[in-house]
């Protein structure tokens, strides 16, 4: 994540530089008519988006880096969207300054438009981040086992191999169909040694709970509190007794 965090910060500031240099590139104003670009102020214009892109690449990178290093590690990957959403919607209204000519009503639904898309995508992702990090609810009744939640399943007790309680997991290779951000995992990770698991993480430290089915499939689960945590094995571990 710290790659892409710099290079989104990093290819920011570029930017900014880059349409100071060449203000042809600005959008909307490469297309306008000979006699529109002179009512256009292009040297304050394209000097206010070569700051404000500076300042929304470095807000980027040292947000994220701040919210990471006070150990708030998931509010340091949300943040990358408020530089990005607040300092183009500051851009979009500020830039009128710089430009004389009457907005079109093309213009004007464009703007609008704008704003929703940048709106629908802040709720898309606060609405992922709401999901993936909340618990995931395990219910354990006679024949099943049901896990609630983002990439939930229900197994039959039938499917059940083992359960157990360990205190580490082998590192986490990647994601093939997941949610990752923070400590938080759900869905499907590869894991050396373990191969391709099904992921309920919501914590680094110990301990975890590993069902293993027939197939051979591994379900890892844990919660902030280890305690619960606990407490859920001792309730699924009655389960595998009752297999037996």
């Amino acid at each position: 994540m710290d790659i892409v965090i710099i290079f989104i910060g990093l290819f920011m500031v570029g930017l900014g530089f880059l349409l100071k240099k060449s203000p042809d590139m600005i959008a909307g104003y490469n297309t306008m008519s000979r006699k529109k670009k002179k009512k256009v102020d292009i040297a304050g214009l394209s000097t206010f988006m070569r700051n404000a892109l500076i300042t929304i690449g470095v807000s980027i990178i040292a947000g994220y880096y701040f919210f990471k290093l006070i150990g708030l590690p998931l509010i340091a990957e949300c943040f990358l969207f408020v530089p990005i959403f607040f300092g183009f919607a500051f851009m979009l209204i500020k830039s009128r300054k710089y430009d004389q000519n009457k907005l079109t009503k093309t213009a004007k639904i464009a703007y609008v438009l704008i704003f929703i898309v940048f709106a629908f995508i802040i709720v898309f992702v606060a609405g992922l981040l709401i999901s993936g990090t909340a618990s995931t609810k395990i219910i354990v009744d006679d024949s099943t086992v049901e896990f609630k939640g983002m990439y939930g399943l229900k197994l039959d007790k039938e499917k059940i191999e083992s359960v157990e309680m360990i205190d580490t997991i082998p590192k986490i290779l990647m994601g093939t169909n997941g949610f990752g951000s923070g400590v938080y995992r759900k869905g499907h990770f590869n894991l050396q040694t373990f191969g391709k698991c099904r992921l309920f993480l919501e914590s680094d430290t110990p301990a975890y709970i590993v069902i293993t089915t027939k197939d051979n499939e591994k379900i890892i689960v844990n919660y902030k509190d280890s305690t619960k945590t606990r407490r859920k094995f001792d309730e699924l571990n009655q389960l595998e007794k009752g297999n037996e």
